[in-house]
């Protein structure tokens, strides 16, 4: 599963997800705007009521895990479209190359950027231990817990050897 086609599935997944987000995010800023009583608003009203019932609909469905990866994906969207403008201003500035002129550049950046954390975050998780704590590994602290109480319960024992009976006490 460590393909660069699941990983693009994935980035795209997000990017729709990001986009929905700031859908949400700006839509009642959209509607403000607008002066009068068209059939357009009348629409767009009608998305975004859709919209906000869908994302009401999932919070309710899987609770607060829906909106936090919404609002992780949309601010995340955010940042490398902030980020991809001021890299294409900054590169317009040197060489006269204006890739922010073009309509695909923006969700292109985003998308890239959606791509490169999935596969940042398939390394991570192949690499990363299975487990871990701040201890260390939770397997070494299992393991150590376990020869820490087989001594313990030598310890306890009244004879030494494996094979030894112990002798009866006196006391009652």
């Amino acid at each position: 599963m460590d393909t660069t086609g699941y990983w693009l599935g994935r980035a795209l997944a997000r990017f729709f997800n990001a986009v929905f987000g700031v859908l949400l995010l700006i839509g009642p800023f959209v509607l403000f705007l607008f002066r009068g009583l068209s059939l357009g608003l009348v629409v767009m009203f009608l998305i975004f009521a859709a919209g906000y019932a869908y994302a009401w609909w999932s919070y309710r469905k899987s609770g607060l895990s829906y909106l936090r990866e919404l609002a992780s994906d949309t601010l995340t969207a955010m940042a490398a479209a902030i980020g991809g403008a001021g890299a294409s201003i900054v590169l317009a500035s040197f060489t006269r190359i204006r890739l922010h002129a073009h309509a695909l550049f923006l969700p292109a950046v985003v998308v890239g950027f959606f791509w490169y954390l999935e596969y940042r975050a398939a390394r991570h998780r192949a690499a990363a231990p299975r487990r871990a704590t701040w201890l260390g590994r939770a397997e070494d602290i299992e393991a150590k817990k376990k020869a820490e109480n087989a001594a313990v319960s030598l310890k306890k024992q009244p004879w030494s050897a494996p094979g030894e009976i112990p002798a009866r006490s006196s006391k009652p």
